[in-house]
């Protein structure tokens, strides 16, 4: 009898709180314009600093971190199911991040990046 009534008093806790799980939120990024070094993981950028990125992330909104960039991304091109970004990261910039925000989910992508001299 005793644990009948944990049971049910956690299950009226967990109504109360209506605590929904976390929907899942699909990201896939893909990079173009940087060179990578064997063994090391950041993206070494050319003198430019620019990047290509392709973003899908259905039914999400994307943002890729203001921060990160030299001037505004222009608008993104819709390209096999995902989005083309042209971007030029900042000077000072160690990354570039991109976000994908929908109801209930967001999720997150970063890409390390260093001068490549």
């Amino acid at each position: 009898m005793h644990t009948r009534t944990i049971v049910v008093g956690a299950l009226v806790l967990v109504a109360m709180c209506g605590c929904a799980p976390r929907e899942e939120l699909a990201l896939r990024v893909e990079y173009a314009h940087c060179r990578l070094d064997a063994g090391d993981a950041r993206c070494a950028l050319w003198p430019d600093r620019r990047l290509s990125l392709w973003v899908e992330a259905p039914g999400a909104q994307v943002e890729i971190e203001p921060e990160d960039l030299a001037a505004p991304a222009a608008p993104p091109v819709e390209i096999q199911g995902g989005y083309r970004y042209e971007i030029e990261l900042a000077p000072d910039a160690t990354s570039v991040r991109v976000h994908a925000r929908a109801a209930g989910a967001e999720r997150s992508w970063r890409l390390p990046v260093s001068a490549g001299e």
